[in-house]
């Protein structure tokens, strides 16, 4: 099964996201705003009878929602922190120094996603609850007008909610570019991984298989 995350404006410090279910059913939106001089914004997401929001918070934080779940000593610097809130429920993401992982908890199931470049053919981003491969994330490297698009692949609705929290911590991760003036026409964003046990995390993902 497969949605969509597609953003209808890009203003200099927010953005408007419209999640599409199967059918092409408009079934949620995202709100993200920015301020002058961050780099980050809050994001108020509301899906189906979901209501989520992303808000900016320290390392400090982070280290303590995450608890045992992560090997800080492994895992490098912490880069921008987000507290969830899903339903009134709390939880964590962030990404780490390489920016090719990202970790999410809510409710102590935690949840890793992979940044995973095909060169010309886009990018997968493989999410894992242990060893598990339970969605993917897909995404083009041609951007019109910088307004992207994001395909959510998965067996199980219930992962969905997650998808869209990774989504959006993706956004502004790696496409979100405060105060700049919007690049119209077309423009590519190439990535390649050249990491062979990384590139297989990708299980089932169309880009092994073309």
């Amino acid at each position: 099964m497969q949605y969509k995350i597609i953003q209808r404006n890009n203003e200099l410090w927010s953005a408007e996201f419209d999640i599409i279910n199967d059918k092409d059913q408009v079934v949620g939106n995202i709100s993200f705003n920015g301020n002058m001089g961050s780099v980050n914004g809050v994001f108020d997401i509301k899906y189906m009878n979901d209501h989520m929001s992303m808000i900016p918070t320290t390392i400090e934080t982070a280290k303590e929602m995450a608890g045992r779940y992560v090997d800080f000593s492994s895992s490098g610097k912490i880069i921008k922190p987000y507290t969830i809130d899903y339903n009134g429920n709390s939880g964590i993401i962030f990404s780490h120094l390489t920016k090719t992982k990202s970790y999410l908890n809510i409710g102590n199931d935690p949840l890793n996603m992979y940044v995973i470049g095909f060169g010309k053919k886009g990018l997968c981003n493989p999410i894992y609850r242990g060893e598990t491969c339970v969605g993917e994330i897909h995404k083009e490297v041609t951007v019109y007008d910088d307004l992207h698009e994001f395909s959510l692949c998965f067996p199980d609705y219930n992962i969905v909610p997650a998808q869209i929290l990774l989504t959006c911590h993706s956004y502004v991760m790696h496409y979100y570019k405060p105060g700049k003036k919007i690049t119209k026409g077309m423009s590519k964003n190439i990535y390649t991984t050249k990491d062979k046990e990384l590139i297989l995390k990708c299980k089932n993902s169309y880009y092994l298989n073309d």
